[in-house]
């Protein structure tokens, strides 16, 4: 959002050492020359910030840098174990010559134990007498088989009918076609089922051509030679000799795996994926726990935020990449070493760029870091096994380009296509930078230009997310919001937000007083902050209305003065936080609106934030960066000078006590020691309005009346808010008091006017002359005490109609006297006084009612109204 704010201008105190006068000086407090370089700064200091956090988290950090390596090396075991594996295989191995084995006979088959019936080593059909001849001759040249081991059939119909009907109980078969005129046609049929062979225990069938066919086909072709000589010569005596060669013939090593075709692109794909994961987490984290909008309060830029993010892990996947790349080329793989560098270098970084845009999406729609976590390793496993199938199977000719270019929209995918292209031309000479536009039919150039359009496309979807549906934690704007030039320009006309909710009406002549003066407003100049009509609901469902709908906040119209310090009172539940977080832009109202200084909170909260310091409920803290770091930080955000950093950070710890601990890690900083350093950052760059939710809670009571001083010496030229559960805080701070029960305002004014407004009346407070020259309770005669005792209560009483006796003791007597009699009071002391010796009376004490007395008033009818409607 482009914003070109004017320099602010604001007075401050400053004393004259020559003369230890008090006097003004306009002091500029904002150095805002521009939007960018606002952001650029913003970036400079969110990067300083990312990049500490991560070199203080060694073991994180060293992991993150090393990954890459661990995941080449892997991938290089893996590439060892197969080279090893190929070298024991005669096909791959070194072959110095050729070599040949004699043929065995046919295996017998042994039954398997517990079956309970044989099998046969062969079958054959037909039985016919040549055919029964010539088994006879068989069975001669391998006497281990008997006559139990063969079985005839008729037919090959027959035979085949048998097999099918009893599976795996034979392991060959002859089946004779035709023999007529010593002309022979036959097959070798062969059991491929490894559960035929049942005397091979490991589980593995034998080659069936080395172990089965070779010896059936050899023994029977002997078997027909002999018969073929016999007709032809009946003395004949030739015989045939038959090696069995391996098909092997001599050759070098030879290794055509390559490791990366069918791993690289996973392996690859960790190895960065590790960075997205991280990130992920890293900004979702920050989300939850409420620092992106803790530094979105005190001036944060949106696009300063998500730079500074890009920035820091694009670094990161850059060393990532080139250590990558290192390790390749250590490891020898010709992936690296035969593809030109600019080919895959380019593909790495884009591919990062990518996942980052992702990150900043997913970033937008999650809330949860553990959820964040948990989908990350998912979104690693899916994408995983995608590579493994999808870019082999879709990305070539004659598929539909609809389906390419779908599944191109998911960076991983088309990262993988791009890996096997390189990989697959690494064993052929690789891929030169000058083809990368005609290397396939989905060339490496489109595979880039997918990458990066990918990235692109999740960065619009993430931003527009972020402002539609910003989740728990900031105001939604319209689905149309980059429509509107006020998002660009920044500049807004003040309007009152439409509602159409009314508040219940309240009985209170101040409240309903103030709610009027707020409807015939016109504008606010004369006030800090104007509330009107300001609704909160959390809804129980997100669709429709519902009886289970939360009211925090009901109708609240309310106005702020400047320089005055008003302070929202209200029990656990009251909606005080509520209010304030609406008011500081944490969450959005669901109705009304509010004017800060004239700006709208639902439209202008962007330029309130550059005037407006915060100190939450609960710190909003890095643990792992120091007080003076955090000063730093958020004084880039509210853009002082650069030059004055240091200076206003100083000031700062200075003023709240805790210069001595400014340079340790906030994880050894008390709970009241980060509530004032949650102080000073709120007061950080002379803000003109402060919000502060209960900033003493958990301190010391020297620290506490320090934050006192220090909050009421900023009084001047700023308007202060704070809500509190102590009623001295707030009885000695506040100019204003609005007391606020079940979301609704109860009660209006200082607190003087609420004390005589809401208190129970006085406290009168007789303290008794000692009668007895020593303690009360060695008196000559307690009768005398309680006849004395008796006559002030008898006098207080009749003089005072409707006092009642709050407590009684030997040495005091408290009476409580009600507001109706106040204009008898100076008359009643003076009376009392007057007596005082006939009376035995040795002082007498005055209070008003205290603060603490009408919270609980205010509380307790509340309580009531709320029994009342149930």
């Amino acid at each position: 959002m482009v914003h070109h704010p004017a320099e602010v201008e604001l007075e401050s105190d400053v004393v004259d050492k020559s003369t230890g006068q008090s006097q003004q000086q306009v002091e500029v407090i904002y150095d805002d020359p521009g939007y960018l370089q606002t952001v650029l700064k913003q970036t400079r200091i969110l990067i300083i910030k990312n990049f500490k956090l991560s070199y203080r988290k060694k073991v994180t950090t060293a992991i993150q840098l090393t990954v890459p390596f661990f995941f080449v090396f892997g991938l290089y075991l893996i590439q060892l174990a197969v080279t090893n594996a190929l070298d024991t295989n005669p096909h791959y191995r070194n072959v110095p010559i050729s070599y040949s084995n004699e043929v065995p006979n046919i295996p017998k088959c042994t039954p398997h134990p517990g079956k309970g019936f044989s099998c046969y080593s062969f079958i054959y059909a037909p039985d016919s007498p040549v055919v029964v001849q010539l088994v006879q001759g068989v069975m001669a040249e391998n006497p281990h088989l008997g006559p139990n081991d063969i079985k005839s059939f008729s037919s090959a119909d027959a035979l085949n009918s048998f097999i099918l009907n009893n599976a795996n109980i034979t392991q060959a078969a002859y089946v004779f076609n035709s023999f007529d005129n010593g002309q022979f046609n036959y097959d070798v049929q062969y059991n491929s089922s490894c559960i035929a062979q049942w005397g091979n225990t490991d589980g593995l069938c034998a080659p069936p051509v080395e172990n089965i066919i070779a010896p059936m086909q050899v023994v029977m072709d002997r078997q027909i030679m002999r018969y073929q000589n016999q007709l032809q010569s009946p003395n004949a005596t030739n015989e045939i000799v038959v090696n069995w060669n391996s098909g092997i013939f001599a050759h070098q090593k030879q290794l055509t795996y390559n490791i990366v075709t069918d791993l690289g692109s996973i392996f690859f794909f960790a190895s960065l994926m590790f960075q997205f994961v991280l990130m992920l987490q890293d900004m979702v984290l920050e989300k939850e726990t409420k620092l992106k909008e803790g530094m979105r309060m005190m001036g944060l830029k949106e696009s300063s935020y998500y730079l500074s993010w890009f920035l820091t892990y694009m670094v990161f996947i850059i060393l990532n990449v080139f250590l990558l790349i290192a390790a390749g080329y250590i490891f020898q793989f010709s992936f690296f070493k035969y593809n030109d560098f600019g080919t895959y270098f380019f593909l790495f970084i884009f591919f990062g760029f990518s996942i980052i845009c992702f990150a900043f999406f997913l970033s937008a729609c999650l809330a949860k870091s553990q959820t964040a976590t948990f989908l990350g390793f998912f979104l690693f496993i899916l994408f995983s096994i995608l590579q493994a199938f999808i870019p082999n199977l879709l990305y070539i000719p004659g598929k539909p380009l609809s389906l390419q270019y779908f599944f191109s929209l998911f960076s991983p995918v088309v990262f993988a296509k791009g890996m096997t292209d390189l990989a697959i031309a690494s064993d052929n000479g690789g891929i030169r930078w000058e083809n990368i536009c005609c290397n396939s039919s989905f060339p490496l150039i489109l595979v880039y230009r997918w990458v990066l359009l990918d990235g692109v496309i999740f960065i619009i979807l993430g931003w527009y997310i972020d402002n539609v549906f910003p989740g728990e934690f900031g105001t939604p704007k319209p689905f149309y919001f980059f429509l509107m030039p006020s998002y660009w320009t920044g500049n807004t006309s003040m309007k009152w937000s439409p509602t159409d909710y009314r508040p219940t009406p309240v009985e209170d002549e101040d409240v309903r007083n103030e709610e009027e003066f707020v409807n015939r407003l016109q504008n606010s100049n004369d006030s800090a902050v104007v509330i009107k009509n300001l609704v909160k609901v959390y809804r129980s469902n997100m669709f429709y209305r519902s009886k289970k709908d939360f009211y925090a906040v009901k109708g609240l119209s309310l106005t702020m003065e400047k320089n005055k310090l008003f302070c929202l009172l209200g029990p656990n539940g009251a909606g005080k936080t509520t209010t304030l977080s609406m008011l500081t832009g944490l969450f959005g109202p669901s109705k009304g609106d509010a004017l800060i200084f004239g700006k709208s909170i639902m439209t202008d909260m962007v330029a309130i934030r550059k005037f407006m310091g915060v100190c939450p409920q609960h710190d909003l803290l890095w643990s792992h960066l120091t007080g003076r770091e955090h000063l730093e930080l958020y004084s880039a955000f509210k853009n002082v000078r650069v030059d004055q950093i240091a200076d206003e950070a100083n000031e700062r710890l200075n003023e709240v006590g805790i210069a001595d601990i400014a340079d340790q890690f906030i994880t050894v900083y008390s709970g009241g020691e980060r509530r004032r350093l949650s102080v000073a950052i709120a007061m950080t760059g002379n803000p003109k309005i402060v919000f502060l939710d209960e900033p003493t809670t958990g301190m010391d009571p020297v620290a506490r009346h320090q934050v006192w001083e220090i909050i009421e010496r900023s009084k001047k030229n700023r308007a202060i808010v704070l809500t509190t559960h102590s009623m001295e805080e707030a009885d000695i701070l506040s100019d204003k008091i609005g007391i606020m029960a079940m979301g609704r305002l109860r009660c209006l004014g200082d607190n003087l006017h609420l004390k005589n407004k809401f208190g129970a009346g006085y406290k009168v407070t007789v303290f008794l002359k000692n009668m007895g020259g020593g303690s009360f309770g060695s008196m000559l005669n307690l009768d005398v005490v309680k006849n004395v005792q008796n006559r002030i209560i008898s006098f207080v009483l009749s003089t005072l109609e409707g006092t009642t006796v709050a407590s009684k003791t030997n040495e005091q007597i408290i009476f409580s006297v009600p507001r109706q009699r106040t204009d008898q009071l100076p008359y009643f002391l003076e009376t009392l006084e007057v007596n005082q010796s006939s009376l035995h009376i040795h002082d007498i004490d005055v209070n008003l009612s205290t603060l603490e007395e009408v919270f609980l008033k205010i509380a307790e009818d509340a309580e009531s109204e709320r029994k009342s409607k149930l």
